[in-house]
């Protein structure tokens, strides 16, 4: 059997250009011999020695000498395209034959194919694939530990502030409350502490307010 040409390719074929470009293949090849290829991602690559021309459609075209097909090695994660335009996910168990042909051995049930010609072929990228939903996925256990961690935080921030403006409101209050034991409320020098000596408090303390020269001088047990 005849090996196929190397630089006939298939619409829809996963291809390298350059040796290291992965493109896939849109058109072609033309009355000139090139295929209008799209990069992954949309980013169009740079390449040494290569020409890149805009086709009709936007894209670029490539010459056939400048696109070969990937290699695909014993082992490797490929998917095998089907006539109706299914896919099916395999792991290339021998090839290329004679033909360029590669046999596959098919996860699902692990059957072994016939050989397939490597437009057939597509090199899988499953580590992109595990690290999207590894991202993605967020168990229920997951999710409840963030949601306590946050309330945690947040409790300890509440406790911080709440803390912080009890000791402003400690800071700024020039009120003491003093208890006067044995005797009863001052009578007599009342007039030397009229100015300080507000009512009596709700808890049956005597609040006095210390004037701002006092309370340089102020200080718990002073009074």
């Amino acid at each position: 059997v005849a090996r196929p040409n190397p630089h006939d390719f298939h619409i829809g074929e996963q291809v390298v250009v350059s040796g290291h470009a992965r493109a896939v293949i849109l058109s072609g090849a033309d009355g000139r011999g090139k295929y209008t290829v799209g990069w992954p991602g949309g980013v169009r690559p740079v390449l040494e020695g290569v020409t890149l021309e805009r086709s009709d459609t936007g894209f670029d075209a490539v010459p056939s000498e400048a696109i070969s097909r990937p290699a695909f090695n014993p082992g490797q994660e490929v998917s095998v395209s089907g006539s109706g335009g299914d896919s099916r996910l395999a792991v290339v168990a021998s090839g290329p034959d004679d033909s360029g042909h590669f046999t596959v051995t098919f996860e699902d049930d692990g059957s072994t194919s016939e050989p397939l010609p490597p437009h057939q072929l597509k090199l899988r990228r499953r580590a992109y694939v595990k690290q999207y939903t590894s991202a993605a996925v967020v168990g229920p256990g997951a999710a409840l530990t963030g949601m306590l961690a946050v309330l945690v935080i947040l409790f300890a921030m509440l406790a911080m502030f709440t803390g912080m403006v009890a000791t402003c409101r400690r800071a700024r209050s020039s009120h003491y409350f003093v208890c006067i034991e044995n005797v009863e409320r001052p009578g007599s020098n009342a007039d030397s502490l009229e100015s300080l000596l507000q009512p009596t408090h709700a808890n049956g303390l005597d609040e006095f307010a210390l004037s701002d020269k006092d309370d340089s001088a102020a200080r718990d047990g002073d009074i």
